[in-house]
């Protein structure tokens, strides 16, 4: 029998020669090979037990609605107040087949295509399994969805403004004016909802001191009464891209008088006026920076009075004395005249 060896060198020891008969090295080889074939084939056994095994699988969906441009293209209708808007549903299937399959590949819908009369109407909801699929629905934590219908209603109403949380002017502070760029409003919605609105209001918030223009703000709706109507007010559409309100802020304040005069500057001299203060109107941030207003004079001689009628033109650029004319008579007197 044709034998091999090779040598050995360990830890110093002597070297040796191991001999191994060619037979038992291949019944060593068959050996581990059956060892590694039986564990795939447990393997595989375990992976197709697994696969084939049915299991169940909870999916939560969105409930699709389905018909609602038929029903307001046909019936001049729309629906809302939905009391859900998915569904819970448990499927069956074995372990390889609900794995193929994807959550988005599922879907739930209702149908209202076929409404024609307004008010409150309940629907099965539909399940749409993957196509193909071996999957079976085991339950649904609902059947049924819950929603209105109404005739679309459209309608013109007053529109006006409120002011919210804004911070107002006090009336010693000036006063404000709004400009608003439509006087009415086209509103649509369900007709239970619109017949309740009587007028469009549109809310300013912060601080408009400083003068603001608003666009593209939600409108807020109001009854009979007044009062807001605060319910479904979602419902309502409008075109806001045309409305813009303008909060005109014109604030004053009162600011001493003083008085200066070409050709006195080596006399020594004080000017009794009719008034010491005066009220200017304007912008708030440029009104802060003004304490007072000082008026110039030519050619007054000591002891004479002149009456002055204040004008905008020697004002900063939005800043006025106001619609009224302001007159103010001064005299000139000699400080040395006075001490007498």
């Amino acid at each position: 029998m044709k034998k091999f060896s090779f040598t050995n060198d360990t830890s110093g020891k002597k070297d040796g020669s191991i001999v191994v008969d060619r037979a038992k090295r291949k019944n060593l080889d068959i050996g581990a090979r059956l060892i590694c074939l039986l564990i795939a084939l447990l393997i595989w056994i375990y992976m197709v037990n697994v696969n084939v095994v049915d299991k169940t699988e909870t999916i939560t969906l969105n409930i699709n609605v389905v018909g609602a441009d038929v029903l307001n293209a046909n019936e001049n209708m729309m629906i809302y107040g939905m009391d859900k808007g998915t569904v819970t549903i448990t499927v069956k299937g074995s372990n390889r087949e609900l794995r193929k399959h994807l959550d988005s590949e599922y879907s739930a819908s209702v149908n209202v295509s076929n409404i024609s009369d307004s008010g409150k109407h309940t629907l099965p909801i539909s399940i749409q399994l993957p196509a193909g699929a071996n999957i079976s629905l085991v339950s649904m934590d609902s059947s049924n969805v819950t929603f209105y219908s109404d005739t679309v209603l459209t309608k013109t109403v007053p529109f006006d403004t409120f002011y919210g949380n804004a911070i107002m002017l006090s009336e010693a502070e000036g006063y404000y004016s709004v400009v608003k760029s439509v006087d009415f409003v086209e509103i649509t919605g369900p007709k239970q909802l619109i017949d309740m609105v009587e007028s469009a209001k549109y809310c300013i918030e912060g601080d408009i001191k400083m003068g603001k223009s608003f666009s593209n703000c939600a409108l807020m709706f109001c009854d009979v009464n007044g009062d807001f109507v605060s319910n479904n007010t979602d419902l309502i559409s409008y075109s806001s891209k045309d409305i813009s309100v303008d909060v005109l802020v014109t604030g004053k304040k009162e600011v001493r008088l003083s008085v200066t005069v070409a050709g006195l500057e080596d006399v020594e001299w004080f000017a009794k006026m009719s008034t010491e203060k005066v009220t200017i109107y304007g912008d708030p941030a440029v009104l802060a920076e003004i304490d007072e207003y000082t008026i110039g004079l030519d050619s007054v001689m000591i002891g004479q009075t002149v009456e002055v009628v204040l004008t905008d033109k020697d004002l900063d650029e939005g800043i006025s004395f106001g619609e009224t004319p302001i007159s103010v008579y001064i005299q000139i007197n000699s400080t040395a005249d006075a001490s007498k």
